[in-house]
């Protein structure tokens, strides 16, 4: 028997790691991304839309998008 995959802070079954896109079952060896705590083979993540790349790839470095604004909520308004 295989042992477990352990990635994205979870325990993966060797057969059920696989692209969430695709579906193709991937290895500890090849090359992956997080996509929301999922497997995401290369392939596909390279057909994703430039600017949802960027968002993923500043996700993933800790860093907020530079074009996200906060919005500032007024004392007076009853939210917390």
């Amino acid at each position: 028997t295989a042992l477990p995959i352990s990635e994205f802070y979870k325990f993966w079954c060797v057969h059920h790691f696989r692209c969430c896109a695709c579906d193709r079952q991937l290895s500890s060896r090849d090359k992956f991304v997080d996509f929301d705590l999922r497997p995401m083979c290369k392939k596909c993540y390279e057909r994703l839309p430039g600017e949802l790349r960027r968002r993923l790839k500043a996700q993933a470095e800790g860093t907020v998008h530079k074009t996200a604004k906060v919005k500032r909520v007024k004392k007076d308004s009853g939210f917390v």
